[in-house]
C-alpha cells in the first residue's frame, strides 16, 4: 500500500537561494533501547520510549526478538548497522509513543515530496531460552500517524478492517510545499483498540527520502563512505574524489560536483581533487547540481585520509614530457589498430634522463592527472587505441611519484593508416611533344602506405572526386595534388596537401578565326546567318580547352543555337554548335570546347550565329562583327592573329 499526501501552503517568494534540503536518515545508527536514530527526538521523556531496532531485535536486545524477520523495506537500506526507529504503544497509558525531526534548508515555495516505510510487527520477549511458554508475545499496534508542523495527522490504520497492512512495510508518500527554510515533521504510534499488550510501529527513512520536485537533482552521488578509505599516493599531496562515487549516470540535466563543506558554500572543488592542509581525516561531500533550477541533491558524504609525507625528492622533476611537435597525432601500421605512442617522444622513454636520473622513465596514462592504472606496464611498449593519451616523467624509487598532476604532453591516436606526412615534395612534369598530356604516376616512386593507395584530386583539399585512373595516365595542363588515402576508415593524409604537380605541355598550337557572312548590309529587322570558323595551323594538336567569344553589337541582336544545324551561309554550311559549351555575359557569347576535346593539327570547327538588325537602327550605321581567341586558349601561342572582324552596316 503506497499512501500520498499532498498539503499546499501559498508563500510569496522575493528571493531565492540554492540549496539541498536536509533531513535526517533512520538507518545507519547503532541499534539500542529508549533511544533514537541521530536526528530524532522523541515528544517526551516518559515510557514508552524509542528504540533504534535491527531487523531481527527490537533495540537490538537478545530477549526482544521480532516474530518474524523482518524483510528489507524498497528504500534499499543496507547500511552496516541495518537499523530503523521503532516506537512502542503501551494499553495503560493514553499519550502516543513519538519522535519528530526538522526539514531544513528548504526553498520556501518549492514543492517537496518526503518518502518512507511504516511497518508494524508483533515481538516475543523471552524470559527463559529453555522455557518458550514462558515468553510473552506482543500484539500489533492500532495505527501510525504524522504531521508536518500543527497541520492535521495523516494516519495508517492497522485495527480491523486494515489487518492486511500488518507485518508488510508500507510506503508513504508526503508531499508538501515549504513556508519558511524548516518544518517539523513528527510521527506517532496508536495503541490496538482494547488491547492489553504493548505494540510496535517501525519507521524506516532511507537516503534520497526528501527531494525537492522543482529540481532535477532528486538522488544523492551513489557510493559507500567510509573513514580514511581514499588517501594520497605520497608525494602527491591531493586526492581524486571521484573514485568515492560510483560509476553511474548522472540524473539528466545534471553535474557531478564536489564542495569541502555539507552547505555547498563557496566554489567547487576543480576537477574533484581535494586538497587537504594537514594530514589526518576530512570530510568532502559530492552532489548532483542541477543549473537549471540552481539547485542541489542531498549530499554523499567522503572521508578521506591524507599521509603524512616525508619530504623528498622526486626525481621525475616538474618539466613536461618532451614530445615531437611533428609527431603529437600518431596512426596505427595496417592491419592494426593500435599505434606506438613512444614513437612521438623526443625522448628515450625507457631512461630519459640518462646519465644523471637512469631510474626515471615514461609512463602513459589515458588522462591528464594520472589517475587510475598506466595504459602500459612497460616503458618500451606502449601501443594504444584511438584516443587521446598523456605522458609522465616517473620515479618508481619515491614510491610512485611523477613530474605533474596535470600532463601537458598530449598525443592523439587516430584511426588512419594514412598517416599524416605529404606525400612528395612539389615538383612538375612535362610531355614531350606532340603528346599533350602528362602522366601524374611518374610522379611518384615506391608504394604507397600500408592499407592505403595513392588518390589524386585537382585541389589542395580533395575536395569533390578523386581523379579517375585514365585521367590520372593523361593529365591535360594544370596543377594536381597527391594523397594517400585510407578507403577502410574513409581519411586522408592530409586536409591540406603539398604534394602539387604541375603538368607542363609545351607543344605549341596556332589558332585563328574567320567569319563568313552572305552579306554584310541590313535592311531594317532582316536577319542572317553567319558562322566562325577556328583553325588550327600547327602541327601539334591543341593541350588545353579552346575558348573564343563574340563582342555583343550594339544595334543588333546575335544568337547561336546549342545543336548541330545548317547555316544559311554559301548555300548551307553544317555547324558543329552541339560539341561546345555556349554561354554569355552582359558582353560576350562565349564558346568554349567541352572536356576531352582537341583540335588535331590542321583541323577546323565551324560554329554558327544568327544576327538581326534591331528596329530603330539609323541607316549608314555602321558596326564590326568580332571574334577572338582567349589567351592561351588551346596551347595558342601567337596572339596575334586571335581576332577577326567583319564590318557590317545598316542600309
Amino acid at each position: 500500500m503506497k499512501k500520498i499526501i499532498f498539503h499546499i501552503i501559498l508563500f510569496l517568494v522575493t528571493s531565492q537561494i540554492s540549496v539541498a534540503q536536509v533531513f535526517s536518515e533512520t538507518f545507519g545508527s547503532a541499534a539500542c533501547l529508549n533511544c533514537t536514530p541521530s536526528g530524532w527526538i522523541p515528544t517526551f521523556l516518559d515510557d514508552p520510549l524509542p528504540a533504534v531496532s535491527t531487523y531481527s531485535n527490537v533495540g537490538g536486545h537478545k530477549n526482544l526478538e521480532w516474530q518474524f524477520w523482518l524483510p528489507v523495506p524498497s528504500s534499499g537500506n543496507q547500511s552496516p548497522n541495518n537499523t530503523f526507529l521503532t516506537l512502542h504503544t503501551f494499553p495503560e497509558n493514553t499519550l502516543s509513543s513519538g519522535a519528530y525531526t526538522t526539514f531544513s534548508d528548504l526553498v520556501p515555495g518549492h514543492q517537496y515530496k518526503f518518502t518512507f516505510y511504516v511497518m508494524t510487527m508483533k515481538y516475543e520477549k523471552i524470559f527463559d531460552p529453555t522455557d518458550p511458554s514462558k515468553n510473552q508475545l506482543s500484539d500489533f499496534a492500532g495505527s501510525v500517524s504524522y504531521r508536518l508542523d500543527v497541520l492535521p495527522l495523516e494516519t495508517v490504520n492497522f485495527d480491523q478492517p486494515n489487518v492486511n497492512n500488518r507485518g508488510i512495510w508500507l510506503k508513504q508518500e508526503y508531499v508538501f510545499t515549504a513556508q519558511s527554510t524548516s518544518h517539523k515533521f513528527t510521527v506517532e504510534a496508536g495503541k490496538k483498540y482494547q488491547s492489553p499488550l504493548r505494540g510496535a510501529v517501525n519507521i524506516d527513512v532511507g537516503a534520497n527520502a526528501l527531494v525537492d520536485l522543482s529540481c532535477l537533482a532528486t538522488t544523492k552521488p551513489k557510493g559507500e563512505s567510509g573513514i580514511g578509505t581514499l588517501s594520497n599516493s605520497c608525494p602527491t599531496k591531493t586526492i581524486n574524489l571521484y573514485k568515492a562515487v560510483e560509476n553511474s549516470p548522472n540524473p539528466p540535466g545534471t553535474t557531478l560536483v564536489f564542495f569541502d563543506n555539507d552547505k555547498h558554500e563557496g566554489n567547487s572543488l576543480p576537477n574533484g581533487t581535494a586538497a587537504p592542509s594537514s594530514p589526518g581525516l576530512h570530510s568532502y561531500y559530492a552532489y548532483y547540481y542541477d543549473a537549471a533550477n540552481d539547485c542541489y541533491s542531498n549530499p554523499l558524504w567522503i572521508q578521506v585520509k591524507l599521509e603524512d609525507c616525508v619530504t623528498q625528492v622526486c626525481d621525475a622533476g616538474s618539466s613536461q614530457v618532451s614530445l615531437d611537435a611533428q609527431k603529437t597525432t600518431v596512426f596505427p601500421i595496417s592491419p592494426s589498430t593500435t599505434a606506438d605512442l613512444n614513437t612521438a617522444l623526443d625522448v628515450d622513454p625507457v631512461t630519459p634522463f640518462p646519465l644523471d636520473k637512469p631510474w626515471v622513465s615514461v609512463v602513459w596514462f589515458d588522462n591528464p592527472t594520472h589517475s587510475g592504472d598506466p595504459i602500459n606496464d612497460f616503458p618500451s611498449s606502449a601501443f594504444a587505441p584511438k584516443g587521446t593519451y598523456y605522458a609522465f616523467y616517473v620515479d618508481y624509487t619515491q614510491g610512485v611519484c611523477y613530474n605533474t598532476d596535470n600532463s601537458t604532453a598530449k598525443v592523439e591516436v587516430k584511426n588512419c593508416y594514412a598517416g599524416n606526412q605529404q606525400v612528395f615534395s612539389a615538383k612538375e612534369l612535362t610531355s614531350v611533344c606532340p603528346t599533350i598530356t602528362v602522366d601524374l604516376n611518374k610522379a611518384f616512386s615506391g608504394s604507397p602506405i600500408a592499407g592505403t593507395q595513392l588518390v589524386w584530386f585537382d585541389n589542395p583539399n580533395h575536395t569533390g572526386q578523386a581523379m579517375d585512373a585514365i585521367t590520372v595516365a593523361a593529365a591535360p595542363p594544370g596543377t594536381y595534388y597527391a594523397f594517400f588515402w585510407d578507403n577502410q576508415h574513409n581519411c586522408y593524409n592530409t586536409d591540406n596537401s603539398t604534394a602539387k604537380v604541375t603538368a607542363l605541355v609545351p607543344c605549341p598550337s596556332d589558332l585563328t578565326l574567320t567569319v563568313d557572312i552572305n552579306e554584310v548590309n541590313f535592311d531594317e529587322s532582316s536577319s542572317r546567318d553567319f558562322v566562325v570558323h577556328v583553325w588550327n595551323s600547327q602541327s601539334n594538336p591543341t593541350s588545353t580547352p579552346i575558348e573564343f567569344k563574340v563582342a555583343k553589337i550594339d544595334g543588333f541582336k546575335i544568337t547561336t543555337p546549342g545543336v548541330n544545324s545548317v547555316s544559311n551561309v554559301f548555300g548551307g554550311t553544317a555547324n558543329e554548335n552541339g560539341d561546345w559549351l555556349l554561354s554569355s555575359d552582359n558582353d560576350y557569347i562565349i564558346v568554349r570546347s567541352k572536356p576531352g576535346y582537341k583540335m588535331n593539327p590542321a583541323g577546323h570547327s565551324v560554329i554558327g550565329f544568327n544576327i538581326i538588325r534591331n528596329a530603330g537602327v539609323p541607316s549608314g550605321t555602321t558596326r564590326k562583327i568580332v571574334a577572338s581567341i582567349s589567351p592561351n586558349s588551346g596551347g595558342d601561342t601567337d596572339e596575334t592573329n586571335n581576332t577577326v572582324m567583319t564590318a557590317i552596316g545598316a542600309n
